[in-house]
């Protein structure tokens, strides 16, 4: 057995190291997912491992990628980068998103090797009905063993488990998203203060799930989900978003499998993990593919932690790196806001403070 690292979906790549086969070279990883929503989207990250003995991978391209539906209807997908494929579905596409219709994916690869996941449902997702956030101090031991304490926040939501119709109580993953507000200090004589919002994917590292199916809850109230360090970003005002999507069966198990392999690397005395089974087959052959295909609907909730009852009172700019010893930036967001990525002078709808 030998490690690699496989690339989660959400939202981001992720490294993850699992164990696999030896004689599996050049094993496909494949990890793509349909969100329903106005509109639906696509998107699929396809690498390949081409050394067991340096765990190097490149991203790929394949031949062909068609979605199917179970009507058989097909849509065939073009690649948008390196390893990347992305689609924004439309009302003219000979396949619909649904919920209750199931999706497979297929690809083709220039080898000529075909791989095809199994049919995957769409299910409702239950509407959060409530995000709450609570603020404390929490110590912390580092490598050396000393202890440090540090202020913490820490989110949890209000969600139903059962949806009216449906068998089955959800399957629950969450995916987190922050935007913070933030004014520069331009160190250019001259130029002009800005104020920007700044957003980005927050607990990317983590696997955050929950299986309905397995427990006899009807309601989750007050779940935790998500906690990180009360910092200087807060000080202007942050959003903070909980995505909660449904899953199938499959698709949790998967997610589930994921995150035992996350803890047992972090405990030296966890037995060692089996393999993450995929809903993929090497229709002709018997290579193992990596990764996981699921379609999900999402829903959106979001809370606004307020500078003045949070009690941040550093903001973000300026910043003791600001400038460096020859005069030059020394922290790009807080020179110019608007000049790094993810972040913009538009406030977003949302913003209401």
């Amino acid at each position: 057995m030998v490690c690699i690292i496989l690339f989660t979906a959400a939202g981001c790549l992720d490294p993850i190291e699992l164990e696999i086969p030896e004689g599996q070279g050049n094993a496909i990883v494949i990890n793509a997912k349909i969100v329903e929503g106005n509109p639906s989207t696509f998107e699929l990250n396809l690498s390949q491992i081409f050394s067991f003995t340096q765990d190097t991978r490149g991203r790929i391209i394949a031949k062909q990628v068609i979605i199917y539906d179970e009507a058989g209807n097909e849509l065939e997908v073009k690649p948008t980068g390196d390893g990347i494929y992305e689609y924004i579905f439309s009302e003219n596409d000979p396949i619909s998103i649904e919920v209750g219709k199931s999706y497979k994916l297929s690809l083709e690869m220039f080898d000529g090797r075909l791989f095809e996941s199994n049919f995957e449902p769409l299910l409702p997702v239950p509407e959060i009905e409530n995000i709450h956030y609570e603020i404390y101090d929490k110590t912390f031991v580092l490598p050396d063993q000393s202890e440090r304490t540090r202020t913490t926040i820490s989110y949890s939501i209000d969600t139903p488990l059962e949806i009216p119709g449906q068998e089955e109580r959800s399957n629950l993953k969450w995916e987190f998203q922050r935007v913070y507000k933030v004014t520069d200090s331009p160190i250019v004589f001259g130029q002009q203060q800005k104020v920007c919002y700044v957003s980005g994917n927050a607990g990317v590292f983590d696997i955050n799930i929950y299986g309905g199916g397995t427990t006899t809850r009807t309601q989750l109230d007050n779940y935790f989900v998500y906690e990180e360090f009360l910092d200087r970003t807060y000080g202007e005002g942050l959003y903070f978003t909980v995505v909660q999507e449904s899953l199938s069966k499959g698709a949790f198990e998967y997610w589930q499998k994921i995150s035992n392999v996350l803890e047992r690397k972090d405990n030296i005395y966890a037995d060692p993990p089996g393999r993450v089974q995929s809903n993929y087959t090497h229709v002709n052959g018997s290579q193992d593919a990596y990764g996981y295909f699921y379609v999900t609907t999402q829903d959106t909730s979001r809370i606004y932690v307020d500078p003045e009852l949070s009690g941040v009172t550093e903001t973000r700019c300026p910043s003791e790196g600001l400038v460096n010893m020859d005069g030059s930036c020394g922290d790009p967001l807080c020179c110019d806001c608007a000049s790094v990525d993810n972040s913009t002078t538009l406030k977003p709808a949302f913003w209401i403070q």
